[in-house]
Order: C-alpha cells, then sequence, then structure tokens
C-alpha cells in the first residue's frame, strides 16, 4: 500500500510524491516514526548524512518490516564531502543499513573544509562557514555520476541548486541530474 502517487524520474524509476522528511527529528524518536510511517503506507523516506539520524533511521526501517525493494530511499551528500563522494555514501549505506539508495542528492551547492571546528559544520575564526569558494560543482557531480555504476544508487540528482548553477553544471555533465529537491516553508508573512 503506498500513500501518494508517484512521478516518473529520467532514469525510468517511479517516487512517491509524498515522503516522510526526517530533518529534526529527535533522537530517540526518527525510529519509531519512521516504522509507524512505513506500516501505515509511507514508502519514501528523505535522510541526509547531516540530519544525523540515518542510524536510527536505519533501525525503524528493520522495525518496521517492510521489504527494502518497497521503500524509496532518498539521502543527501553533505557539504564537508563534495570531495569525497563514495566516501559519505558509504557512511549513510551503512547507517541505513541498506546497499543502496534509490536516490543521492548533492545537499548544497557548496563545498565546506572540515577543520578541528567540526567535521560537519565547519567554521572559520570568524564564525563563517569555512567555504572553499574556489569548489567547482562539476568535480562533485562527475563523483556522484561514477556512483551510479557502482550499483549503490539507482538515481543521483541535486538539491538547492539555482537555475544559474545548473546551467553551469549542464556543460558538464553525462547524467541529467534526475532532481532538484528545494524546499518551500510557509512564514507568517507568506501566509494570506
Amino acid at each position: 500500500m503506498t500513500l501518494a502517487p508517484c512521478f516518473k524520474l529520467n532514469t525510468g524509476a517511479t517516487i512517491p510524491a509524498i515522503g516522510l522528511g526526517t530533518w529534526q527529528a529527535k533522537p530517540g524518536e526518527v525510529q519509531q516514526a519512521v516504522a509507524h510511517a512505513l506500516r501505515v503506507g509511507y514508502r519514501h523516506l528523505d535522510c541526509a548524512l547531516c540530519y544525523q539520524n540515518e542510524d536510527e533511521i536505519g533501525e525503524g526501517i528493520k522495525m518496521s518490516g517492510v521489504d527494502r525493494k518497497d521503500i524509496f530511499i532518498t539521502s543527501k551528500l553533505w557539504c564537508t564531502y563534495h570531495d569525497r563522494v563514495a566516501e559519505c555514501l558509504d557512511r549513510t549505506l551503512r547507517s541505513l543499513k541498506t546497499d543502496y539508495l534509490d536516490l543521492y542528492l548533492i545537499h548544497w551547492p557548496a563545498r565546506t573544509v572540515p577543520n578541528e571546528t567540526s567535521d560537519l559544520f565547519p567554521v572559520t575564526a570568524s564564525g563563517a562557514r569555512n567555504v572553499d569558494w574556489d569548489w567547482d560543482q562539476a568535480r562533485t557531480w562527475s563523483q556522484m555520476e561514477a556512483l551510479m555504476a557502482t550499483g549503490k544508487v539507482k538515481a543521483i540528482g541535486v538539491s538547492n541548486f539555482s537555475e544559474i548553477l545548473l546551467n553551469q553544471l549542464s556543460k558538464t555533465w553525462k547524467v541529467v541530474p534526475a532532481v532538484n529537491q528545494v524546499g518551500l516553508w510557509k512564514t507568517k508573512d507568506t501566509v494570506g
């Protein structure tokens, strides 16, 4: 049973239109939430390394009793891994306790450089994000494309990319991103 209609990706795979987002899911609760959501019909989980809860999500998948083949799992490459895409993917796969992802996205179009302040959210002495402003996203995308041949990802895409950044990336890509996932949030200023 699935709760939502599906969309067809450029790979031919189908992605459920509605998924369970796991950002800001509280530790100790996300495992139960994932298991429950899968039991009641959700078939898409939206995850990311930087949410720091993929171990619990993996346990929730196991607890649900739903076959892996019936679940569409999306996760995202974090900014501190743009130069080590395969390493980040392997970390995610171990945490989620799966051999593959249905969709793997570049979370943000910016590489940050880990330092003594953090492996995930490094900052400079001034407190600003430690961004590598010279990094070319084509280098990250090339590594993403290489993952397709491994069977560890079924589709690749991006998240939070502007039209300008997509146009730049299109000059070198061999695989067209299957998705550009963007977030839209209601605020009191946008409510009518």
